[in-house]
């Protein structure tokens, strides 16, 4: 388990998270984030162990914890561009390697942008480029409020929340399923969305999506985000 506490820099604290018991010590990790990194707003953690973290104002850093990286001290590493201010990560286990996916706010910064997690090394991070390269709707310059994925055997299809423009009665809501983001006729009124899940058909009774917003409740689709 990993969370995050405001600071100059912010800690990332780990613990268990067996489930056997709730009476498990919190350590903070080290190496220490940088000092610019003062409110983390977005953590996870992939197949090889590398930790990212999202921040108000910062490119994604990572941390390589394999033993090789241990054993060179690796610090946390930042790229030269990608996402900025990123409030969510996916992560597509069917390609390989892997590959992570990000959002973004900011004037180049924004959108949504992936990259593959094996390019991840004691001095080196995630070459990130944009979903997809030539983007619309959801571009390098929209600000991302919400965002979250679903792997499927071929391109994952990604849901993304952009934040309204003047004079706008719905909130932005688009999907992507490799090839371009289409916008989607989402009926939520009187918000931006806050966050975006996909819960197992099991859990919800069928494939759906649900949509947080900020003000105007939980919203639900009625046919499996398609």
């Amino acid at each position: 388990l990993y969370i995050a506490t405001q600071g100059t820099p912010a800690t990332i604290w780990t613990t268990a998270a067996s489930g056997s018991g709730i009476a498990n010590t919190c350590t903070a990790l080290t190496p220490t984030l940088p000092v610019a990194v003062t409110n983390v707003t977005a953590i996870v953690v992939d197949t090889n162990a590398a930790i990212y973290a999202g921040s108000v104002g910062n490119f994604v850093n990572t941390l390589c914890t394999t033993n090789a990286c241990k054993t060179a001290n690796a610090s946390w590493v930042a790229p030269p561009t990608g996402p900025k201010g990123a409030v969510r990560f996916f992560i597509d286990t069917q390609p390989s390697p892997d590959k992570i996916y990000a959002s973004g706010v900011g004037t180049l910064t924004g959108g949504i942008w992936s990259g593959a997690i094996d390019t991840v090394g004691a001095t080196t991070t995630i070459v990130w480029t944009t979903v997809p390269a030539s983007p619309t709707l959801v571009t390098s310059n929209s600000t991302v409020t919400a965002f979250n994925g679903f792997v499927t055997t071929g391109a994952p299809f990604l849901f993304a929340g952009t934040a309204f423009t003047a004079g706008q009665q719905y909130a932005n809501v688009f999907r992507n399923s490799g090839a371009a983001w289409s916008a989607s006729g989402d009926g939520i009124i009187g918000g931006n969305l806050t966050s975006l899940t996909i819960p197992t058909a099991s859990a919800i009774g069928s494939a759906v999506v649900l949509a947080g917003t900020t003000g105007a409740g939980i919203f639900k689709t009625s046919s499996g985000g398609q």
